[in-house]
């Protein structure tokens, strides 16, 4: 195997190397970018942090587990 092959399967499985602490910041992030699409307003019993942070790890978990 070439090393510009070995190199283009180690950067397609970068996914699978990821930190929790790592992760902990992508959702850290993505939750902040959802309070901020909104203005970080209209908190209610539908729209809080944490239902922001529930989101965002969601959203971080199925990118994670997208193999593209």
């Amino acid at each position: 195997m070439t090393e510009s092959k070995k190199r283009v399967l180690k950067a397609s499985n970068w996914k699978e190397h990821i930190t929790a602490e790592e992760k902990k910041n992508m959702i850290s992030a993505v939750a902040y970018g959802i309070a901020e699409e909104r203005g970080f307003e209209n908190f209610s019993v539908e729209v809080d942090p944490q239902r922001d942070w529930l989101q965002a790890e969601e959203e971080v978990n199925q990118f994670l587990a997208d193999k593209n």
